[in-house]
């Protein structure tokens, strides 16, 4: 029996090393890549040759031959407003239709439905007709506009599952007290969806950190690039330095790597409490 429960704990855990595998391989080659000089690659007959000839001459040579830092302010920029305007969007939004039966309360929540299931290509030329004509263009601001435009719907949805895991009866006994609708949602039900709301931001945080077909169509100033299009443009001689893309992925990697780890927690609880209903 006892060989039975190790077979039984390999055969679960060798999927599970195939994902990691996956998933953290190409990281892992990146972070490599990243310390290699040009023209130095990792060999299998000798790994440790490769190895010996690390340094930081890629990080150096992003910093300072590109608008690497630039890029990266830009993207801060973008994602945490898009992400803060969409929380508080979709915190009402989601408090609405959870709460209060109205008239097209159906209708609103197909249309979000409907809206998610839209390719970003179909989208892309509209937005792009609008944002022309308020001159919006080369701005950071388009860029804010046109996330909300695809982080809002789906953070509604996922916001209106973590209201409906909350009992009414809770709000109820408030509204008795004399408390108004918004009274109730600020102390009573936003405390406690706080872990739908961090599942919520990070979501969106790295949908925007990540978006790059807004990003190159409706910006093409290199002062106004994100790191998504800004790395895309990391060539030398009309041919990919790998080295230095390598060191641009492993710096863009850490914010979300650090956001992750400090609301992990939160995070899986949110996600699990809004599978639940109260």
């Amino acid at each position: 029996m006892h060989h039975k429960k190790n077979y039984k704990s390999m055969l679960i855990y060798i999927p599970v090393i195939l994902i990691l595998g996956f998933g953290i391989g190409p990281f892992l080659a990146a972070l490599v890549t990243s310390f290699l000089p040009v023209g130095t690659f990792v060999t299998v007959e000798n790994p440790f040759e490769s190895i010996s000839n690390f340094s930081m001459v890629n990080y150096s040579e992003l910093f300072t031959e590109y608008h690497f830092p630039t890029w990266f302010i830009n993207s801060t920029i973008v994602s945490v407003v898009s992400t803060l305007i969409s929380i508080f969007c979709s915190c009402l939004a989601g408090y609405s239709l959870s709460r209060f039966k109205v008239a097209g309360r159906r209708s609103a929540e197909m249309m979000l439905l409907i809206s998610q299931m839209m390719p970003v290509a179909a989208i892309i030329i509209p937005l792009y007709v609008i944002i022309s004509r308020f001159a919006l263009t080369n701005t950071l601001i388009s860029l804010i506009l046109v996330n909300n435009a695809i982080t809002i719907p789906f953070s509604t949805m996922m916001m209106r599952s973590f209201f409906d895991s909350i009992p009414r009866e809770l709000e109820d006994a408030a509204l008795t007290d004399g408390c108004t609708p918004l009274m109730v949602l600020r102390y009573i039900t936003l405390p406690l969806v706080r872990p739908g709301l961090f599942a919520t931001a990070i979501f969106a945080f790295t949908l925007c950190w990540q978006e790059f077909l807004f990003a190159v169509t409706f910006n093409t100033s290199d002062t106004l690039r994100t790191l998504t299009t800004g790395m895309a443009s990391v060539k030398e001689r009309n041919m990919v330095n790998w080295g230095i893309l390598s060191a641009a992925v492993v710096v863009a990697t850490i914010p979300v790597a650090i956001l992750f780890a400090l609301v992990q927690k939160q995070f899986v609880h949110g996600l699990t409490k809004g599978a639940l209903k109260g």
